[in-house]
């Protein structure tokens, strides 16, 4: 009895002393592929500052926390200056899935472009999946946060559920193509007067899309908010003068209600009101279940938006 119970404590601290081993590689090398991968951005025009590393993670994953993580991207690497803020980032590996590194953003964050107002937004849970690979890029990203709580300029807060995207990256078989596919909800929008009547939660926002050197292409997009319904795809290109051109259609189901809402917190004019309802009742068609739905082509050329054959939109010429 005695000499198994030896031999059990003996195989355990063997055991003990190869995980120690084990981890102590791993987690140098996370700080050297992180120290590499924040090289790398900076050589790509990217401002990348971050506090000291600390080893974390033992005996299960091989992790590493940096405090005070912010990620600056300025033109001509992006049209405007970005910057992402981080309080702190725990980047590692678990040892049953050493293929997939994840790193996991916590305390206050924030987003900045150009001259906008910083959006800071907290979350309970915000991770980033990337599989390792042998290529240069990785094949794809996850990103899923949990309750995210986002504080406006105006006032109030923006609370979301979930967020959950996923990315295809370019690679041999699709070259210059990235692939996104987004689900996220419910959102829980600030109280506000003009909202009330529509309503203060978003079900659920949904969305398909690739993008590709000179093209973008929206498979699907679907919101549920209050009485509407929302559902569009479209196809967009450069014309010949470099500016974005396509089409596309909208499903609509609770428009009318919709715009009802809107009348009664006074966001559209009840003449206006009247005269869209009177457009929309000409282009809904019945459901077997009663509904009403309201389909809209929808064409960009020259600038100029149309719903149909009516103009709804002149948009702004870009500058490349």
């Amino acid at each position: 009895m005695r000499r198994a119970l030896i031999i059990a404590v003996g195989g355990v601290a063997a055991l003990l002393a190869a995980d120690t081993v084990l981890w102590s590689w791993a987690v140098g090398r996370v700080e050297a592929e992180t120290a590499l991968w924040i090289s790398q951005r900076r050589v790509e025009g990217w401002t990348v500052t971050a506090g000291a590393a600390e080893r974390e993670g033992w005996p299960f994953a091989a992790k590493v926390r940096l405090h005070g993580v912010a990620l600056t991207a300025a033109p001509p690497t992006t049209p405007q200056p970005v910057v992402v803020e981080s309080g702190e980032a725990l980047v590692g590996v678990g040892f049953l899935r050493p293929r997939l590194l994840v790193v996991r953003l916590e305390g206050p964050q924030a987003l900045r472009v150009g001259s906008l107002p910083a959006l800071e937004y907290q979350t309970d849970r915000s991770d980033i999946r990337v599989p390792l690979t042998d290529d240069r890029l990785p094949p794809s990203i996850d990103i899923a946060i949990e309750v995210a709580r986002l504080g406006l300029a105006s006032g109030g807060e923006l609370r979301i559920g979930h967020i959950d995207l996923h990315a295809d990256l370019p690679s041999s078989a699709l070259p210059g193509t990235t692939s996104v596919t987004l689900d996220a909800g419910p959102a829980d929008l600030p109280p506000t007067a003009a909202l009330a009547a529509i309503g203060r939660r978003i079900d659920r926002l949904q969305a398909d899309a690739a993008v590709a050197p000179g093209s973008f292409e929206l498979h699907e997009f679907h919101l549920t908010w209050g009485p509407l319904s929302l559902t569009a795809h479209a196809s967009l290109h450069p014309d010949a003068a470099r500016q974005p051109a396509g089409n596309g259609d909208v499903r609509l189901i609770g428009a009318a209600e919709t715009l009802d809402a809107l009348v009664s917190a006074g966001m559209v004019a009840p003449r206006a009101g009247l005269a869209t309802k009177a457009v929309l009742a000409l282009l809904q068609r019945p459901r077997p279940d009663g509904t009403a739905v309201v389909e809209l082509p929808l064409t960009l050329a020259d600038g100029t938006l149309q719903a149909g054959r009516f103009p709804i939109a002149k948009l702004p010429q870009f500058a490349w």
